[in-house]
């Protein structure tokens, strides 16, 4: 038989006790007594029918927040993408911080979602990018912390929204700098910056492997990039392009850093400056891979292996999206008499 008492000085909380031999003490907390009998009666019928119980009254008792701020010390703190996994982690401790880990359901997921489409105008890549934290971040509390749920909601939620074709991929971005434009990047005064520039857009290189470049990764005629998104390492040719930008900022230098940057969104700030400086609108940092990746088929001919060698990607179906090819090298290859015709 389950018993109830009052909690708290002001006795505004009920505590439903279940205790049974052979079983786990169970509890729950509830806002009335009428709630705390009910539980009890559906807790005592499922025993009878089945024997067992799931005890949630450690996910009733656990916050969100709690569970974020866990997950953010405990796993997101040793992600290489580390700084943007915890401005999603604040996100959803703002929004969805206050809800008992229990109270989470899909539904509320959903709501959260919709109004931040709506309401803050986020693409569906970006509320993605969130739910994949939130869905970690409740699986981590679920493996390490021992705490039980019935399902992990994001996961019907997607589901959901799928079904709402609210997560369909976004347009995809195909900004290039024309070469007007590349021709002012590449002769901005400050050298650095300008052979930032052209290093980004020759080496095919993700900001956060140029951060990290030292002199002693120089392999012969080969850059040798230790780490990269992946997690695997790779090699890229060093373009007579890229041999002239060593020359300029480092002549004769074997050790060391190669850039005086250490953070990779200090690479993006720059890049806005020099563009805002220059006149250049709606061009970030990141388009000068997509940039690169692209001339490696329109001005090198490489084929898909070797491109993809140089970037990093696995799948042909990743690097496609980076390919943007301009419309004067299409024409050039469509019109151009196939050998023997």
């Amino acid at each position: 038989m389950g018993t109830i008492r009052k909690r708290g000085d002001k006795g505004k909380t009920w505590e439903a006790r279940i205790a049974r031999r052979g079983h786990k003490p169970l509890y729950g907390y509830f806002s009335t007594k009428a709630n705390a009998e009910r539980w009890i009666r559906e807790t005592e019928s499922t025993l009878e029918k089945t024997g067992i119980v799931q005890d949630y009254s450690l996910a009733k008792n656990v916050l969100l927040a709690d569970v974020l701020e866990q997950y953010k010390n405990e796993a997101a703190a040793n992600h290489r993408s580390k700084k943007k996994e915890f401005s999603r982690i604040n996100m959803l401790k703002e929004q969805l911080g206050a809800y008992s880990l229990f109270a989470l359901n899909d539904e509320e997921v959903v709501k959260y979602c919709l109004q931040r489409m709506d309401r803050d105008g986020v693409v569906s890549d970006t509320i993605r990018r969130e739910l994949t934290t939130l869905k970690s971040a409740i699986d981590h509390a679920l493996i390490e912390k021992k705490i039980l749920l019935p399902a992990n909601p994001v996961v019907m939620a997607k589901t959901r929204l799928t079904k709402r074709r609210k997560l369909e991929s976004g347009v995809r971005r195909d900004r290039r700098p024309s070469d007007d434009e590349q021709t002012l990047l590449f002769a901005y005064p400050d050298q650095d910056v300008a052979s930032l520039i052209k290093w980004a857009t020759y080496s095919c290189m993700r900001r956060e492997e140029i951060v990290n470049m030292k002199y002693e990764h120089r392999r012969g005629d080969m850059w040798h990039i230790p780490m990269s998104k992946s997690g695997e390492s790779r090699n890229i040719p060093l373009f007579p392009e890229l041999v002239a930008v060593l020359d300029t900022i480092g002549p004769g230098r074997t050790a060391g850093p190669v850039w005086p940057w250490t953070h990779a969104d200090t690479l993006s700030d720059r890049f806005m400056h020099c563009c805002t400086a220059l006149g250049i609108k709606d061009l970030r940092f990141h388009d000068l891979r997509h940039h690169g990746i692209s001339l490696l088929f329109e001005l090198r001919g490489f084929d898909i292996q070797a491109a993809a060698m140089v970037s990093g990607h696995k799948q042909w179906s990743t690097l496609q999206r980076y390919t943007h090819l301009r419309e004067q090298y299409l024409r050039k290859h469509t019109f151009k008499p196939l050998s023997g015709a």
